[in-house]
C-alpha cells in the first residue's frame, strides 16, 4: 500500500524520498461494535496484580478475585471485555488488604 504524507511544517531531519515502514494494527472489536451488551466498572474497582488487571466480585457473602481483560477507558469507567458478566456485583473501593475468599457484606 502506498501512502502519501504531507507536513504542515517542514522538519529539517526529513529529506525528500526518505522511506518509512508503517504497520497498521487492527483493534479487536469491542462488545458494543459486535452488538453485545457492554460491561462497565468504575476505575476504582480495577487493581493490577502481577501486571494483570483484576476485579473482586461479591458472591454469597464473600469476594472472589477475577482476572479480566479490559477494553476502552470511558471517563471514570473501564469496559470489561472478558472475565465478568453483566449484572455481577463488584467491589468498587479495592484496598491492598482485600484478598480472595474474604468475608464481605454489601454497603450501599
Amino acid at each position: 500500500m502506498k501512502v502519501r504524507v504531507t507536513f504542515d511544517r517542514l522538519e529539517p531531519r526529513i529529506l525528500p524520498d526518505m522511506g518509512v515502514r508503517v504497520v497498521f494494527l487492527q483493534e479487536e472489536p469491542t462488545r458494543a461494535a459486535a452488538g453485545e451488551p457492554q460491561v462497565l466498572v468504575p476505575r476504582t474497582a480495577v487493581r493490577n496484580e502481577d501486571g494483570r488487571p483484576v476485579v473482586y466480585v461479591y458472591r454469597a457473602g464473600r469476594v472472589e478475585r477475577r482476572s479480566v481483560r479490559l477494553g476502552q477507558a470511558r471517563g471514570q469507567q473501564h469496559e470489561v471485555v472478558a472475565g465478568l458478566s453483566d449484572g455481577e456485583q463488584v467491589v468498587t473501593a479495592v484496598s491492598e488488604a482485600l484478598r480472595d475468599g474474604q468475608d464481605a457484606r454489601v454497603r450501599r
